[in-house]
């Protein structure tokens, strides 16, 4: 009985699987009609066994081979019918060829649209296509089939094939197979559609646009946007407008760059200041900025110019640096242009400057175009004459330097004047005309008579974000992956795997094409603006000018609002805050770059230029092998990852579609952690075992992020490695593996606070200025050395670093594992979309990637065993602090030795100390002038320090620190009102929390200020904003408190008291400052102070400042289960209005 009931069960199971089998393989074929099925097995043999009883095994393993055979025939039925799908393919696209000679032959659409008159009025409407319309032209057999049958009629007809039956379009979603043959490559898993696609075609007939989208697949390299360039050769254009303050004007700078198609835009008094940034003028960042500021009100000159002109700007001379003058040089057509732009104020102003920076300017047998206000109406420019000297003067400076003037007609009326010149030197204008208005003074479009190409890209993106994930999964855990896997290099198994991946993203995630060139305005504005030129040409300044003017500017309002609303309201806030930080920080764009081989303006020539710079600061190993002792008995050696960790890593991914040199995105991994786990696992586990790794991994691609100085200065740009994402994933678990055995070992420095968890600035800080106070209330002051290390990530010995890891008790499969990884590395440069070639990395830990942090501060981890001094780290940031000078000379001869070991440099240059004493009288009395040297030079000795974002004094106030932010937050708060100048309060009031009161709570549990003048210029930033409110908005504003209660906001002083209080809290799970209380009437963090309170320094450290208020808080503000998060809460609800100074009463 036991035997025949497991039969049964077999039959009935055997059954089950083999009619699903039949109904996924027939639903393949379903649309082959034509395709010979007399090989195939006919399945009513197996199934329709109601009559033969299975009662043996035999009989089972006769219907499974059976079953076998006809999988094996169906298998080579799918081949052969890819085969002729190549086949096919080539036909298409030789069809596809001809299409695309007849639609250039195509006559305009008027005359198409009576070509359509003459279709018989029963054919069906067809879905618009060029395909369509060249389909209209073949032979037709019946009208009233569909339009992709007509289509498949047009192919046949062309390549002379007989049709056959298609029903429907064409297969969009490969089906999974069930069971693999090993004769199918697995490559080829999930691709058994009606038409195996290789190319996208270029002539489709879409039912709609949901298929179209479905169809447009395609790989992208390095899964970023590939972009397709066509070049159109035009004359270069340039625009010219006296703004008269372009601030109020950037929506109408926009619509005249779309619609006229500036290559280069001059502008003068612009009356600009810091607080408007260049990426406010970049137009979307289409532009780049060259601009000359005035250093008080009014005046100023810029110039735009678009990303696809390359251009050098030219420096003027210190002595000229008061003109309102700015210079380009531009290449185009095989030649060089100078174009400059300047603006002299008023008629009686002094222009020796101006005509010195522009003889400077203008070189003989040079191209040059000079655009500007000279504000010299009494000049005849036909009789080339002048009423008066000053005027004359001008004319003998044209005359001089061979200058024509080309401007003919009036720049600004009432009354009518000539005040906007062009002026030029040969004969390169082509064309000059004078526009509508632009403020009171009319637009200058100018024409070159050299060509340019401008590329018109159209870029295509793997839209993950729309992908079908569920197949994708449904395909990938079909197959079996040990059995694929088995027996392989790991090099091979993630080439393997890479390729399922990508055939399934072709597959299954479509292609966005996004138009570069795409009218950025509505068809309203654009057919407003060419109603009112025809007016302006007809009317002139009439009221019908004016009045179309308005409704353009209250549409550009109303399209700029909505733009933002849109992508704050229904798009993703965290995308509308990046657009933002975008408007309020420099673009990075990286322009004309100075090396030993002059300029580079070239996108692959500067690439080169990065990437050899990159490359020089690696050091080669100098083959010794310092000794260190070993840290730990405790070893490491061996890990192993399973599929649910693995799985729980990918699946806290965040969703990016990030650059990765195998081409396979975060978004990837988390949409599809659950299938690939196992995989990865397998992946994972042989690479640690063979210490092997794939080859693309130690791959990186490198984005130049400016860092500060000169822009044009390579060695100004810290170098970023983007790696792979799935190797960041397992960088990840190799980090989470050392840190618990370092953490467990207690194995790394307490001196070092970056890159750890529960460690940042301002723990290191409070630490720091501890420390400080500590000695001078000793009354002995404390000098303090910063030191810089040189390129520190860059050139960290491997062998050396090895070495280390061992002391650390990483050894065996790990350790080979981690020496690979950081071995036989390659990169290349990304700039503006263009890659450098590849070029191998000598040394170093890779910035960027996961596990390169914590072997770095795994490698400087010992740099204080053998310092008498107190020393602190962040990262490669080292401070030495001593109240003796002298100690701290021997600890930097101790330094030298270190580095000179371990084959580190550092740059003495830019390294400093402060010595702080208890005051500034202190200083002149107590603190004598001592010698600090590092490596023979003299380290330079300063009043002011800015350590991790904070400016320390020599006397420990902050006073200089608080001046510096307040200045920073005014100024961004200008900036935001420019950037929102069209937006909403609410809007307003949240990009005030997230980009402007961070500015000033950052680091206060240090700078919190006591002294009540402090704590009002504080809190006045937050006043001014919410009164600047008030007049834009329109609300009505009583007095400051009662506005932060209307809006549901507090004073920046209870909110600094707040942080400190849960900052506090957080430090006091360590045990640091309290001693434990078993009192039942007050909480158990009842603190004691620990540094004396009775001088200024020692009253404003945290501890010190908080004591009243923390050791009188209610016992049931302390959550039972620890958290911070709960307790902030908590305190929120008390009443601390007795702490603060500033109440509603005097304030």
């Amino acid at each position: 009985m036991e035997v025949n009931t497991y039969d049964k069960e077999i039959q009935g199971l055997t059954r089950e699987r083999c009619q699903k089998r039949t109904i996924h393989t027939t639903g393949g074929f379903s649309q082959l009609e034509a395709t010979d099925n007399s090989k195939l097995m006919d399945f009513s043999r197996i199934f329709n066994n109601e009559s033969s009883n299975l009662e043996t095994p035999k009989d089972v393993v006769e219907v499974i081979k059976g079953m076998a055979s006809a999988l094996t025939l169906i298998h080579n039925q799918n081949r052969t019918l890819i085969t002729q799908n190549k086949k096919l393919s080539e036909k298409v696209v030789s069809l596809e060829l001809l299409v695309g000679s007849i639609v250039e032959k195509m006559p305009a659409p008027s005359s198409l649209g009576k070509m359509n008159e003459a279709v018989p009025t029963e054919q069906p409407n067809y879905p618009k296509s060029y395909s369509n319309a060249a389909s209209k032209n073949l032979p037709k057999k019946t009208p009233s089939k569909s339009g992709p049958t007509k289509l498949r009629e047009a192919k046949l007809l062309t390549h002379n094939v007989t049709p056959t039956t298609i029903a429907g379009p064409p297969c969009c979603s490969a089906k999974p197979l069930q069971n693999r043959s090993p004769e199918i490559p697995s490559i080829l898993e999930g691709s058994n559609c009606t038409e195996q696609r290789t190319e996208i075609p270029l002539v489709h007939c879409f039912q709609s646009e949901g298929d179209k989208n479905k169809l447009q697949r395609r790989t992208v390299a390095l899964g970023m946007g590939n972009k397709r360039t066509c070049n159109h050769v035009g004359k270069i254009s340039i625009g010219y407008a006296n703004c008269n303050s372009i601030s109020n004007k950037l929506s109408k700078l926009d619509l005249l760059c779309e619609y006229y198609n500036f290559d280069v835009f001059c502008l003068s008094e612009t009356k600009l200041d810091d607080s408007f940034t260049d990426s406010l003028l970049s137009i979307n960042d289409n532009y780049s900025i060259l601009r000359k500021d005035r250093n008080r009100h009014g005046g100023g000159v810029g110039i735009l110019i678009a990303k696809h002109i390359r251009f050098v700007p030219v420096d003027l001379p210190a002595s000229s640096q008061s003109a309102e003058v700015c210079a380009i040089d531009i290449f185009a057509g095989g030649t060089t242009i100078r174009i400059i732009t300047a603006y002299h104020p008023n008629h009686g102003h002094c222009k020796s400057t101006l005509f010195d920076t522009l003889e400077y300017l203008l070189i003989p047998g040079k191209h040059t175009v000079l655009l500007g206000d000279f504000n010299m109406p009494c000049i005849d420019w036909n009789l080339l004459s002048a009423p008066d000297k000053a005027c004359s003067d001008f004319v003998d400076f044209v005359v001089k330097h061979g200058l024509t003037q080309s401007v003919k007609s009036p720049t600004r009326f009432n009354p009518e004047n000539i005040l906007d010149l062009c002026l030029s030197n040969t004969g390169i204008i082509s064309d000059v005309s004078v526009g509508d208005l632009f403020s009171d003074h009319c637009l200058i479009k100018v024409v070159l008579s050299c060509d340019r190409k401008s590329l018109k890209s159209l870029r295509k993106m793997i839209n993950y974000r729309k992908g079908d994930y569920d197949s994708m999964n449904g395909i990938l855990s079909r197959i079996d992956w040990p059995l694929l896997l088995a027996n392989l290099p790991t090099n091979d198994m993630y080439s393997l795997f890479i390729g399922h991946v990508k055939e399934l993203i072709h597959n299954y995630v479509p292609i966005l094409e996004i138009d570069d060139s795409k009218v950025r305005h509505s068809p309203a504005i654009i057919k407003l603006q060419k109603r009112k030129l025809r007016i302006w040409k007809k009317e002139g300044n009439s009221l019908h000018y004016k009045s179309i003017c308005a409704s353009i500017k209250e549409l550009l309002l109303e399209e700029h609002k909505k733009k933002f609303e849109d992508k704050l309201v229904k798009g993703n806030p965290k995308n509308f805050f990046k657009l933002i930080n975008r408007k309020l920080k420099p673009s990075n764009f990286v322009g004309p770059i100075k090396s030993g081989n002059g300029i580079l303006c070239d996108d692959h020539e500067k690439a080169e230029c990065f990437l050899n710079t990159f490359s020089d600061v690696f050091v080669s190993d100098d083959g010794l092998a310092p000794s260190i002792e070993p840290r730990t008995t405790t070893l490491i050696d061996e890990v192993s990852y399973e599929p649910y960790v693995i799985e729980y890593v990918l699946s806290k991914l965040e969703p990016k579609c990030n650059n990765s040199p195998d081409g396979i995105p975060n978004i990837i991994l988390k949409k599809l952690c659950t299938s690939i786990a196992l995989p990865l696992s397998l992946i994972f586990n042989k690479s640690i075992r063979s210490g092997s790794l794939p080859a693309i991994w130690k791959t990186a691609i490198v984005i130049p992020i400016y860092k500060k100085g000169s822009r044009s200065d390579p060695g100004n740009y810290r170098p970023i490695s983007l790696t792979c994402s799935i190797s960041k994933v397992m960088e990840k678990l190799v980090r989470r593996s050392l840190v618990e055995h370092l953490t467990r070992n207690k194995l790394l420095s307490v001196s070092q606070y970056g890159f750890r968890s529960r460690m940042n600035t301002e723990l290191q800080l409070l630490t720091y200025i501890g420390l400080i106070i500590r000695d001078l209330q000793q009354n002995n002051p404390v000098t303090s050395v910063y030191i810089d290390f040189r390129k520190a990530f860059d050139t960290i010995s491997i062998s050396k670093l090895a070495s280390k890891l061992q002391a650390y008790g990483i050894q065996g499969e790990l350790l080979r594992w981690i020496n690979n990884f950081l071995s036989g590395r390659s990169q290349k440069v990304l700039l503006n979309g263009v890659c450098s070639n590849t070029s191998s990395v000598g040394s170093g830990v890779p910035q960027g990637s996961v596990l390169g942090p914590l072997l770095f501060i795994l490698f400087i981890n010992d740099i204080g065993d053998k310092l008498e001094s107190e020393s602190l780290l962040y990262a490669d940031d080292l401070k030495i602090i001593s109240p003796n000078a002298a100690t701290i000379q021997k600890d930097l001869m101790k330094l030298s030795e270190w580095c000179q070991t371990w084959q580190m440099k550092v740059a003495p240059s830019k390294c400093e100390y402060i010595t702080f004493v208890k005051s500034k009288r202190t200083n002149l009395r107590v603190n004598p002038k001592i010698n600090i040297e590092l490596d023979g030079l003299r380290l330079p000795q300063c009043d002011y320090i800015r350590d991790l974002g904070i400016i320390f004094s020599r006397d420990l106030s902050f006073d200089s620190h608080i001046k510096s932010i307040l200045r920073r937050a005014q100024c961004r708060i200008n900036i935001l009102f420019n950037v929102l100048k069209n937006s909403v309060f609410d809007i307003m009031l949240k990009c005030y929390k997230v980009f402007i009161r961070p500015i000033m709570e950052y680091g206060s549990t240090l700078y919190s200020p006591t002294l009540k003048c402090l704590i009002r210029k504080v809190e006045s930033v937050q006043k001014s904003f919410l009164y600047r409110c008030s007049k834009k908005f329109n609300f009505e504003y009583q007095s400051y408190f009662d506005t932060l209660e209307a809006y549901g906001l507090e004073s920046l002083e209870l909110r600094r008291l707040i942080n400190d209080l849960v900052y506090l809290y957080k430090i006091l799970v360590s045990n640091e400052f309290y001693s434990p209380n078993h009192s039942l009437r007050r909480h158990p963090y009842h603190i004691k102070s620990i540094l004396s309170n009775n001088t200024k320094f020692g009253s404003q450290y945290l501890p010190n400042r908080l004591l009243s208020c923390w050791n009188s808080l209610p016992v049931h503000v302390f959550p039972v289960k620890f958290s911070s998060l709960c307790f902030k809460n908590n305190v929120k609800r008390l009443n601390l209005s007795k702490y603060l100074t500033l109440n509603i009463s005097t304030y």
